[in-house]
């Protein structure tokens, strides 16, 4: 198992590559924003610039990756990643001080509320469709 993923992150993998990639990619980079205090300012703007990147690329990847597959329930998971974006926005213009370790915290504890609530629900369907295809 991914060490990083071994500690509070090990319930949140979905069993999909490519969702886990990602989803790591975000995490352990706002993981560091969080727990790392001796950032100076600009490290914190240029983290939070690349966070925000990062969930940008990966929403999109992933409404893709479900209109791929045709899954049922793109519209109303598009709308939870609208909600996640409003958040990045709101992210993004956040002064870089402790303010920024508050903010990434809440952000992290949204996307992986979102990641235990929808992205599971993804996973799933996405491995049948995948056993399907295999078929």
């Amino acid at each position: 198992m991914d060490s990083f993923f071994a500690g509070r992150f090990r319930h949140y993998l979905t069993g999909v590559e490519r969702l886990d990639h990602e989803h790591r990619k975000i995490l352990e980079l706002m993981h560091d924003v969080e727990n790392n205090p001796t950032q100076t300012p600009a490290e914190l703007a240029t983290k939070v610039t690349k966070i925000a990147e990062l969930f940008r690329q990966h929403l999109v990847e992933e409404e893709q990756l479900m209109i791929e597959i045709d899954y049922p329930y793109v519209v109303y998971h598009a709308e939870q990643h609208a909600e996640i974006l409003r958040m990045v926005t709101d992210y993004e213009n956040t002064p870089a001080n402790f303010t920024v370790r508050y903010a990434t915290r809440r952000l992290s504890d949204h996307f992986l509320t979102h990641i235990d609530h929808y992205d599971f629900q993804f996973a799933n369907y996405v491995k049948r469709a995948l056993v399907s295809a295999a078929d």
